[in-house]
């Protein structure tokens, strides 16, 4: 088997023929292999692509490093959120996660939760031989068969609720008793009894992980607010680290930003300094070109049947750099300890032709022309001395979201000069959502008739429903244009003042609820309560409750409006 190529000169263009294969082998299998043994046919094809072209340039055979590792030592949740003036607490990988620390809050149950929780307490009572007690905690914690007046108004609920009256314990109500935070009941207290209550505590505790640390939640914000604190590398002085405006649901190393106000570390953790040499192999990405003749490219991904636009610069850049430059990029792994902040402080590779090199951090380099910085990525903003570190917070890896059960959409209304809290969903009695639109606590207002023979008719203003709460501009203390939350009158309701009021836990009934003008944008902000499951890196299991915030759906309109005059209704045909 031979390789033949050919070229000629014409008119200053160089022409070059196909390089092929020339057997004298009839059979068509011999004759269309690339044999291993026709060097001359290699050797042809690496000249015919350029393949000798090359730099003189080694590839990496050893790379040896310099780290500094320390661990986070304390949490503490902004001040801003927490105005009970709370010290920080330790964080070590035997507590919770940050997330979860950072989210929970308290996780009240309604008729359904109580049902459970008391079956499972005459359950208890049972298997100890204590059911004479279930007639006496069925008669401290029952189960009424008219719900309280904040309740949710579910038909599912109402009918369960008179189903059980009378017949299961409250047990979330014994729970609360229990504990201390359930005034006027009183709970039997001979031996058998007690030892049944402290058994039932215990579980209850197992279910749900409520807040050991002050609320992180910023209403004012609507994300949440926290502090962590850590021993930096280098200089080595404590130093703050802030996560602002976390909007809930992954929490890593691009929530957190240097603080100019740090947190006092109650358990200062040593700068450890290590050294140590390994080998750097080449990057691989999916769909990236063959570097060896024989291998056979992924066809999972085809990098050519991308479809980008003249405006996707970063795909295409990402898929140039796939394409092209992804042989020429190695890459080594380090081992770091989660929660912890990692920096390398010198890193020399070893190339082929025993050149050493030592290669410089990126935030040490000089930055382009016109531009304030260097281009950098997993690092932290707020303190541009310390450019070089790495943050691994101790955080969750897969997480199981529940349902959504509270949602609160808040928008702008151009048109009425304010905005709008929408209560699109809300936690019923059943512990599941419910819509905000259909419980209503009263049907509307059928409006005042019109006037015979009169040609107009004068309203005051319109009405909007139920769960729309007005949010009006209002000035804080500190000058800044706030929203805070307003109520609309209602015709039918005998309270005084006869307001629609907030009914979910995002609007804080009640209190105060005053959210800052430039955390509701144009295009809106839907939070949601949720509840999330997780487990840990020692195998326990956490369930909380979690909030969220995410992009509106864009501006809306009530259609309220003032001081209008109504012509009469059009006649029906």
């Amino acid at each position: 088997m031979s390789a033949a190529t050919s070229s000629g000169t014409f008119t200053g263009a160089t022409i070059w023929a196909r390089l092929q294969l020339d057997t004298s082998d009839t059979r068509l299998a011999r004759a269309h292999q690339v044999q291993v043994r026709d060097a001359l046919w290699l050797i042809a094809r690496q000249w015919q692509i350029g393949e000798f072209d090359g730099f003189d340039g080694g590839s990496p055979i050893a790379a040896n490093y310099q780290l500094q590792q320390t661990s986070l030592t304390a949490y503490q949740p902004d001040p801003s959120t927490d105005t009970t003036g709370a010290a920080a607490t330790a964080i070590n990988l035997s507590d919770p996660p940050l997330e979860v620390r950072v989210e929970r809050e308290p996780f009240p149950l309604g008729l359904r939760g109580s049902v459970q929780l008391g079956l499972r307490l005459e359950a208890m009572a049972n298997a100890m031989g204590a059911g004479a007690l279930i007639a006496q905690f069925r008669g401290a914690c029952a189960i009424s068969r008219s719900p309280s007046a904040s309740e949710i108004p579910d038909p599912k609920a109402l009918a369960l609720r008179q189903a059980v009256a009378g017949r299961v314990t409250d047990g979330y109500l014994v729970y609360q008793a229990a504990i201390g935070q359930a005034s006027g009941v009183t709970l039997p207290s001979d031996a058998s009894a007690t030892s049944l209550i402290a058994g039932f505590v215990k579980y209850c505790d197992s279910l749900y992980t409520l807040p050991a640390d002050p609320a992180a939640w910023d209403r004012n914000e609507l994300a949440f607010e926290f502090n962590v604190a850590a021993e930096v590398p280098s200089p080595g002085a404590p130093v703050g680290l802030t996560g602002p405006d976390y909007p809930g649901g992954r929490l890593d190393w691009y929530s957190f930003d240097y603080a100019s106000h740090g947190v006092t570390a109650n358990n200062p953790q040593p700068v450890i300094t290590s050294n140590a040499s390994i080998i750097p192999h080449r990057l691989s990405v999916p769909g990236m070109p063959g570097t060896k003749f024989w291998e056979f490219e992924d066809g999972q991904i085809n990098l050519g049947d991308l479809d980008t636009q003249l405006v996707d610069l970063t795909k295409m850049l990402l898929t140039q750099f796939a394409a092209v430059a992804t042989n020429n990029w190695f890459q080594f792994s380090i081992l770091a300890p989660i929660g912890s902040l990692n920096r390398l402080a010198a890193l020399e590779v070893t190339d082929t032709f025993g050149c050493q090199t030592l290669v410089p951090s990126t935030g040490d380099l000089d930055p382009p022309a016109g531009s304030a910085k260097a281009w950098q990525i997993f690092t932290l903003s707020g303190d541009s001395s310390r450019r070089d570190t790495l943050l691994l917070p101790p955080t969750l890896g897969q997480v199981i979201d529940g349902p959504v059960l509270e949602d609160v959409l808040f928008l702008r209304d151009d048109m009425a000069a304010m905005a709008w809290a929408v209560e699109r969903s809300l936690v019923g009695p059943l512990d599941a959502a419910v819509s905000g639109y259909e419980s209503q606590l009263a049907p509307p207002s059928p409006g005042t008739p019109f006037p015979a023979g009169a040609d107009v008719k004068w309203v005051l203003g319109t009405t909007v429903p139920k769960n729309w709460i007005p949010l009006l501009p209002y000035v804080g203390n500190d000058q800044s244009l706030m929203l805070r939350r307003g109520g609309m009158f209602d015709p039918v309701s005998t309270s005084m003042p006869p307001l629609v009021a907030a009914r979910g836990v995002i609007l804080t009934p009640g209190q105060m609820f005053v959210v800052r003008d430039q955390a509701i944008p144009r295009a809106g902000v839907q939070v949601n309560r949720y509840v999330r499951r997780a487990r840990w890196i020692d195998g326990s299991t956490y369930c909380w409750m979690a909030r969220r915030t995410r992009t509106g759906k864009g501006q809306g309109s009530s259609g309220l409006a003032f001081d209008i005059l109504e012509g009469p209704p059009a006649a029906k045909p």
